[in-house]
């Protein structure tokens, strides 16, 4: 927090003490959140101290975080066995440990998505600035453009949406019975 920052937050505080001065909580808040501001620093080491004095293992795997419904991974869940994250220990503890930091393990989410193909163009368009013909066919598309004279352009139109391979699909069955065992 900037020292600008204090200061604002002191004088809002002291704003709010003025219209609430009967109120006892309110009085001990104040006194106690202008206390924090007035030595950031002495705040910064009592934070500290109460992350240091957290237990470094929350969670034994990633199932059990998510069955933990926390939204913040504060540090990286490792295998128990053999600290790595890519063991398929590290993503479900009832899972074997293979003592390996390999990608694309059975039982891991850490795998390398597969690379996609380049799509293709399903149709083929001559703008004369906007659209003007839509052709199925590269050569036909081209023809028309000719026709038309030098102004005339031709590009893709739409491509087709990826295919997911056999082995995307798999992956994405996992991923739902994983979920589906987390929640």
């Amino acid at each position: 927090m900037s020292i600008e920052a204090m200061k604002l937050a002191l004088f809002a505080l002291d704003i709010v003490k003025i219209h609430y001065t009967q109120n006892r909580h309110v009085n001990e808040a104040i006194a106690a959140l202008k206390e924090r501001l007035a030595d950031p620093m002495r705040e910064v080491q009592r934070l500290g101290q109460e992350i240091e004095q957290e237990p470094v293992a929350k969670y034994c795997c990633r199932l059990c975080f998510n069955k933990s419904g926390s939204l913040l991974l504060d540090r990286m869940i490792l295998c128990s066995e053999c600290g790595n994250k890519r063991c398929p220990k590290a993503t479900n503890h009832e899972l074997q440990c293979t003592n390996s930091n390999a990608p694309n393990q059975a039982g891991s989410i850490y795998n390398t998505p597969p690379q996609r193909t380049e799509q293709k163009p399903v149709a083929w368009g001559v703008f004369e600035g906007n659209l003007h013909d839509m052709f199925f066919t590269q050569e036909e598309a081209h023809g028309m453009a000719r026709l038309k004279g030098s102004h005339a352009e031709v590009r893709p139109l739409y491509t087709h949406p990826p295919q997911r391979t056999e082995q995307e699909t798999d992956e994405l069955q996992s991923l739902r019975q994983f979920r589906d065992a987390a929640f």
